[in-house]
């Protein structure tokens, strides 16, 4: 099925919010103390993000690139898994 280029522009347009939902959770890490809450709140906006805008793709035909998820996966994890526990 060929791909609809304003199905891939929408997706591609989420997928960088979620990219800047989790910059900005990764630099509110950085404060001291951390922002926690809002560190929680950018973390879920980007993986909702994710999840939503994967689950449209997959639903209409276009399959984004496995790799490219699972390594946003990892990022996601890390953040998550490793940096936000570790303040609270």
């Amino acid at each position: 099925m060929p791909h609809d280029p304003a199905l891939v522009a929408e997706v591609r347009g989420w997928l960088s919010k979620a990219g800047k939902d989790l910059a900005t959770a990764q630099y509110e890490l950085q404060a001291d103390p951390p922002f926690s809450e809002d560190i929680v709140f950018h973390s879920q906006q980007a993986a909702e993000k994710h999840v939503s805008q994967t689950w449209g793709a997959i639903q209409s035909g276009y399959v984004p690139s496995v790799p490219g998820l699972v390594q946003v996966w990892f990022k996601f994890a890390n953040l998550i898994c490793l940096d936000i526990i570790s303040i609270f």
